[in-house]
């Protein structure tokens, strides 16, 4: 018996330009692992060199590295039109700006369909072009929280609610980690009292605020560090300012780290100051799923991942003050630290495991492919 449409097997491209290592890429590279696991072809298409190239192939997963940037662009899409042809892909997954409208290339001259995945929280442009593309190609827009999809949706003149789909990124619950090994690693004393901030060292992320609040937590706990794991354009001012307000010497910048595990391990509470733009943090979810506390601003979709007084403290963007003050109690009290971290664990295990979050994903794609034959 021939098989049905909505049990047959998937043919899913994603597609993500960005050369750099993040979220987004971490999450293509998450999907393609657990849609493959689930019996269907993945390929990865994007940016040659990059980051996710590397780890992708790394991984086993079919990867297209295509040349994008510039007039390379128009060249890029008919490339990937002729890999969605051969290989009779059903749905093409495309992740920033710049990628919707090469895949709506790509996906013309082939019979995929075009949905876009969003973990960003911006606004859609308004231009005629945009306009076009997501009125005739975007099928569906899956925004990872509903900060992000409210943010995209706007007044509905570029796109209606209908098409918006909201999946959260997923997380396996993860062992705490050899807690005396990374604080070693580290220089971190046994005793000190660690808060931890993972990103990308850029504006959005609010690493200023949060150096400008720590001087009020050593007022109140004396033997805290402060971590901050990541690189990007901010990081060297970033380092001044630490040194500029005398807690350089309670401060460690880890540059970038492949391997998160020790960071996580070390911690004792987990913080984002973010200003701006935040969705479905990964490594707010990574935090969780290791039972650690979370800081974070009333920031995109970080409220919607910590619960305030339950699993963390949720506090204004770009209020020092109140940064310092939410780290300090959380510091200084390793009773309530550990009742929010078991709650944290809880969460990240009921509400985000990847087992839910994929078949989500896998019913959105199923959607699109059988609705358009």
């Amino acid at each position: 018996m021939a098989e049905s449409s909505t049990s047959a097997a998937l043919r899913v491209a994603l597609l993500d330009s960005i050369p750099t290592w993040g979220g987004g890429e971490k999450w293509c590279l998450d999907a393609a692992t657990a849609l493959r696991a689930r019996g269907h072809f993945v390929a990865i298409a994007c940016a040659s060199g990059g980051a996710l190239a590397e780890r992708a192939s790394s991984a086993g997963i079919v990867t297209w590295p295509l040349r994008i940037g510039g007039w390379r662009n128009l060249a890029a899409a008919l490339e990937l039109g002729a890999h969605l042809e051969r290989e009779h892909v059903d749905v093409v997954v495309a992740n920033i700006g710049r990628d919707v409208r090469l895949g709506a290339v790509a996906c013309a001259r082939s019979r995929a369909e075009l949905v876009q995945r969003r973990g960003i929280a911006r606004k859609l442009k308004r231009d005629p072009l945009t306009r076009m593309i997501y009125r005739r190609s975007v099928r569906r827009v899956i925004a990872n929280c509903a900060a992000i999809r409210d943010e995209m949706l706007g007044d509905g003149s570029v796109i209606g609610p209908e098409r918006f789909v909201v999946i959260e990124n997923g997380i396996e619950l993860r062992d705490a980690g050899e807690r005396g090994r990374a604080r070693t690693r580290h220089a971190i004393a046994a005793d000190a009292p660690l808060a931890l901030v993972v990103g990308r060292l850029a504006p959005m992320k609010g690493h200023e605020h949060l150096l400008r609040a720590w001087p009020r937590v050593l007022e109140r706990v004396p033997r805290a560090r402060l971590m901050l794991a990541g690189d990007g354009e901010s990081g060297s001012r970033l380092r001044a300012l630490a040194g500029e307000l005398g807690i350089d010497a309670s401060v460690v910048f880890t540059g970038f780290l492949r391997d998160l595990a020790d960071p996580y391990a070390a911690a004792d509470v987990f913080v984002l100051p973010s200003v701006r733009d935040e969705g479905c943090n990964n490594a707010l979810l990574e935090s969780m799923a290791r039972g650690l506390p979370a800081v974070v601003t009333d920031c995109g979709g970080l409220p919607e991942s910590v619960v305030h007084g339950e699993t963390g403290l949720v506090v204004p963007p770009a209020d020092a003050p109140a940064l310092a003050d939410a780290l300090a109690r959380l510091l200084a009290d390793p009773a309530l630290r550990s009742t929010f971290g078991r709650a944290a664990r809880r969460r990240a295990g009921e509400r985000y495991s990847i087992a839910r979050v994929t078949a989500e994903l896998e019913r959105v794609l199923r959607s699109v492919r059988d609705g358009a034959r």
